[in-house]
């Protein structure tokens, strides 16, 4: 694969030169590049619809060694924080790296994330070329373990790790939610973007709230003038909706979240990167919401109890755990929109950088 995307920089497209030269070989075949022509449907991995792409990237695998290397570019549509990589864009392609590098060995099994966990260690600019590496660590049954890293294309900088179990999707789908939309045919407001469930389950939680404790928070209904990670502009509804609700006297949010067509990974199923995106989104709005505080994921641990279809309208209760200095303990749970089951479950560290660095 040799053609060109203008979204590639010369760092990149130096690194993806070597690690295709490595094809010559034989151990090594790339396997998935955003060079290539998009899928046919929408993927979550393969947001390429603008220039630079959100991430671009180039996928080799080693099957004697069980093992992935890559190389992947953040676009500006991948910030959070301004001029940094989202942590959400970081655990996609750490959730997405170890799933094609599982997939690639052992493709006669449909397998999902069950768990996913990130470790930031140093923050990632947008623009960087970072190089990508993915082990098999073990296999137990239809379980898959993996670890994946992040790291500068010299190897001189280690940026984030992370570690990914896999199961086979038909042992959990017995419980599986109803779906609740085609791909392609999820309705929403032309304008808003939101599904009547959205609308109706936001006003339901407004109702069970105290409307003096509970403050609007963020919501996708307000515009944002710049570039994010979580708003996207596809259109109303291809990617996350949403809308979080918070209480500063017990540090909580409660609120919804609606999954598009954009977020899609398994067919028909909503990618771990985006439930990963919406929880390190939820829980980063809640503990910055005091104003004297300014701060970042250092660890994430996601588990994914049931897979969750694309359209689905998800409840959001997050809330801090406890505080040390400055280490805040944060959790955060998506349920049905009946409040019926937990899909998606989460943790995270972080570090407020005001009170770590005497700012």
């Amino acid at each position: 694969m040799t053609s060109e995307r203008p979204g590639w920089s010369k760092p990149s497209q130096q690194l993806y030169n070597k690690l295709l030269e490595d094809t010559k070989h034989g151990k090594w075949v790339e396997v998935l590049s955003t060079k290539s022509p998009p899928p046919t449907q929408p993927d979550f991995a393969r947001l390429t619809m603008f220039d630079p792409a959100v991430y671009e990237y180039g996928i080799f695998i080693n099957k004697e060694e069980q093992c992935l290397h890559g190389v992947c570019e953040f676009g500006p549509y991948a910030q959070g924080a301004e001029g940094h990589v989202h942590g959400g864009a970081i655990a996609t392609i750490i959730d997405g790296a170890t799933q094609v590098l599982k997939s690639n060995l052992f493709p006669e099994i449909l397998a999902v994330t069950g768990n996913l966990k990130v470790n930031y260690k140093k923050p990632l600019t947008i623009g960087t070329t970072v190089f990508v590496e993915s082990h098999l660590e073990k296999r137990d049954g239809k379980k898959f373990f993996l670890s994946c890293c992040l790291k500068s294309a010299d190897n001189s900088i280690l940026y984030d790790t992370g570690t990914a179990l896999f199961f086979d999707v038909n042992d959990r789908t017995d419980d599986l939610p109803e779906r609740s939309c085609e791909v392609d045919g999820l309705k929403v407001d032309p304008v808003t973007g939101w599904s009547e469930d959205s609308e109706a389950v936001l006003k339901e939680i407004q109702d069970e709230l105290d409307a003096e404790s509970w403050k609007m928070s963020k919501t996708t209904k307000v515009p944002l003038s710049r570039k994010i990670f979580t708003r996207l502009p596809i259109g109303p509804g291809a990617v996350f909706e949403y809308a979080w609700l918070y209480n500063k006297d017990s540090i909580a949010m409660k609120g919804i979240c609606q999954f598009g067509p954009y977020t899609q990974g398994p067919d028909g199923l909503v990618h771990g990167g985006a439930t990963a995106t919406m929880i390190d989104s939820i829980l980063g709005c809640m503990v910055n919401e005091d104003p004297q505080i300014k701060a970042v994921t250092a660890n994430l641990d996601i588990k994914y109890k049931l897979p969750v279809p694309i359209g689905s309208t998800l409840r959001v209760d997050a809330s801090l755990e406890k505080r040390d200095g400055c280490k805040y303990f944060l959790q955060c749970k998506l349920s049905t929109a009946d409040n019926s089951k937990i899909l998606v479950s989460g943790t995270a560290l972080f570090v407020d950088l005001v009170q770590l660095y005497n700012l």
